[in-house]
């Protein structure tokens, strides 16, 4: 068996083996009587998103967020260990709010204190803590203006990273510890908003409404702050387009001459003597952090991602989980061939009750092969068949422990308990969205695929008495999502389904959502806009929003701000034909839900959805009365 290394670089996703010691399997950890799993337990996983180690191997520091449900706040926890004792964690800062967070963590070159961005007094930026403990301070001050960043703010948008304000997106230290680079994030050409607002499609996305920004461009500036004095250099400027994001990963060269930048296959070196800024081949970048890989020796199965590695290879730490097995810091040795499992964020895991994954593959109409995972309530099978959910995002449903990037707003144990079997389904084809040789093979590619392998879960499902199939449902995130609208458009399995901040095959996303490369594909798959003549025929075709009056299942779509938007036509369309569908925006909210309780409530409106639809089933919390009201309403009026 493997264990599955998850690259954050740039370079590549390398897989190794692993012998891992000191884990106890989910089924012998759990205590003799538990609880159930609740949506609380889901919303309040403890997760660690970064680790560093030193560059001797002898200590890492690693982050746990730390989400309440109760005060909508996440704690990020700034965390220092002895890697010879993993388990005994000492906490050294720590970042409180919705949206504020730890980030960009980094020792310093003689290993006595740790760096990290966070935005402390109200933006982003540089501080330093003892690795003993003490007060953090801020290392410098950026000299730029504090800048909207993260979630779905266009031009620095970040999917993972929570809307903030920021003046420093990443850093990194000189090898010789005498200077920090960092890079800034600047504004420019926003357009003048007295005398109205020339709208650009280029440059402006429905996020451009949403944000209030019109028509800015990232500019990444490239600087240098003496750690000592506080003194900053700017070096380089260098500018992206409006889709790029967060921007490049920084790090020094070996020489310690320049700054390197790597982003996705591009890569720029920046003289730290000269401030010139050169475009270069990504193999030809020096830096050690580039060609990290843990050590990999003999073991078991497993996911290892936000991994670190000492300078001679020999030792590093990253997160390691299972399907059944939380997050937890793991230590890696090369000489021993081992993998020391150590701090666990999650004790309250082993009192719960927890139904174990079981790996499945099926075989789509199409003959494509995809994989997944069943969860089947004890009381399922035997002659019995139960109610089932699909539950996808195209891919992700594999090691890790009930990703939030698989399960958005859908709590696959808390379904299964409530008497669901749940099929995580991955997608077949792993190509979106390009075009075929021909245009059957463009719409599967689309999509269609996709959907054909959803079916053959539910219909190997079906065939073997597991599930009833007049009480089947789908739910998906993102681009699953987008297959959740696709089986509800071209096809009658599905009699409910969810939709979470997702969805771009429709003629909507093209309109309302799509800026740059995005929709630069849609128009190369169907081979124009919906209006182009050459391109109209397809996109009726094949679009949901275009083909609402097929659909026949209930909707719920929940969303943040410009997916709630481009999500509005197929809303509509569906609604005007009487077909129940409920529209849920999340103001400020992020791709990822970052707030706790929102993710508490999309979980929640999630299971009464499906509860409602397909048992006829309500929840007896009294703040759902008028959200059943609406939903008999829906059901009253709806004309099947």
């Amino acid at each position: 068996m493997t264990l599955v290394i998850m690259k954050r670089t740039m370079t590549a996703i390398a897989v190794g083996v692993v012998t891992v010691t000191g884990a106890v399997p989910a089924s012998a950890a759990q205590p003799e009587t538990t609880r159930p799993m609740t949506v609380r337990d889901v919303a309040e996983i403890r997760r660690i998103p970064h680790t560093a180690i030193t560059a001797d191997g002898r200590r890492a520091a690693f982050t746990v967020t730390e989400p309440s449900t109760v005060d909508n706040t996440v704690t990020s926890r700034l965390m220092v260990v002895d890697t010879d004792a993993p388990d005994r964690p000492r906490t050294v800062a720590t970042v409180r709010g919705r949206l504020e967070r730890i980030a960009e963590i980094s020792w310093t070159p003689d290993s006595h204190a740790i760096t990290y961005v966070a935005p402390v007094d109200g933006a982003g930026e540089v501080w330093t803590v003892p690795a003993f403990g003490g007060t953090p301070r801020k290392l410098f001050s950026s000299p730029v203006p504090a800048v909207p960043v993260g979630g779905q703010r266009l031009p620095f948008f970040n999917a993972v990273i929570p809307p903030h304000l920021s003046k420093v997106l990443h850093h990194s230290w000189s090898p010789d510890g005498r200077a920090v680079a960092f890079t800034a994030p600047r504004l420019i050409g926003t357009a003048p908003r007295t005398g109205g607002v020339v709208y650009d499609s280029a440059t402006m996305g429905i996020q451009s409404y949403v944000e209030g920004q019109y028509g800015a461009r990232p500019r990444h500036e490239v600087w240098a702050a003496d750690p000592l004095t506080g003194q900053t250099k700017h070096l380089a400027d260098l500018d992206l387009t409006a889709v790029d994001g967060w921007g490049p990963e920084q790090a020094w060269s070996a020489d310690g001459k320049r700054i390197e930048l790597n982003y996705y296959g591009r890569a720029w070196t920046v003289d730290v003597t000269t401030g010139q800024l050169s475009t270069v081949d990504p193999k030809d970048l020096t830096a050690p952090r580039w060609r990290e890989q843990l050590p990999q020796v003999p073991g078991q199965r497993g996911v290892c991602s936000a991994e670190s590695v000492s300078a001679d290879g020999d030792r590093g730490v990253c997160v390691r989980e299972e399907s059944g097995v939380p997050p937890r810091l793991a230590v890696v040795d090369k000489p021993t061939a081992s993998v020391r499992d150590g701090y666990d964020p999650n004790p309250w895991f082993r009192g719960v009750t927890f139904l174990s994954p079981v790996r499945q593959e099926w075989t789509n109409a199409y003959g494509k092969k995809a994989t997944g995972y069943v969860i089947t309530p004890p009381e399922c099978g035997d002659g019995k068949r139960c109610p089932a959910v699909v539950i996808t995002h195209g891919h992700g449903a594999g090691e890790r422990f009930m990703s939030p990037w698989f399960e958005w707003d859908a709590a696959s144990q808390v379904l299964a308990q409530r008497g669901y079997v749940v099929l995580l389904v991955n997608d077949s084809t792993g190509v979106f969205p390009q075009p075929g040789k021909d245009w059957e093979e463009t719409k599967r590619n689309l999509g269609l695929d996709a959907v054909a392998t959803m079916r053959a879960a539910v219909k190997a499902g079906v065939d073997s008495g597991l599930l009833d199939p007049a009480r089947v449902g789908i739910t998906g995130y993102s681009r699953g999502a987008e297959i959740a609208e696709l089986a509800v458009a071209h096809t009658d399995t599905f009699s409910a389904a969810t939709m979470g901040d997702g969805g771009g095959g429709t003629a909507g996303y093209w309109i309302l959502g799509a800026v740059g490369p995005p929709k630069q594909i849609l128009d190369g798959a169907f081979g124009g806009s919906p209006v182009d003549p050459a391109a109209e025929q397809r996109w009726r075709e094949f679009a949901p929003d275009l083909n609402a009056h097929k659909v026949k299942a209930p909707l719920l779509f929940q969303m943040a701000e410009g997916n709630s938007v481009a999500n509005t036509e197929l809303y509509s369309y569906v609604r005007a034909r009487t077909t129940p569908a409920e529209l849920v925006t999340f103001p400020g909210e992020n791709h990822l839900l970052q707030q706790p309780a929102n993710r508490a409530a999309a979980m929640n409106r999630n299971l009464q959805w499906f509860d409602y639809w397909l048992l006829d089933r309500r929840s007896d919390d009294p703040s759902t009365v008028d959200q059943y009201a609406r939903w008999d309403a829906m059901r009253a009026a709806w004309r099947r």
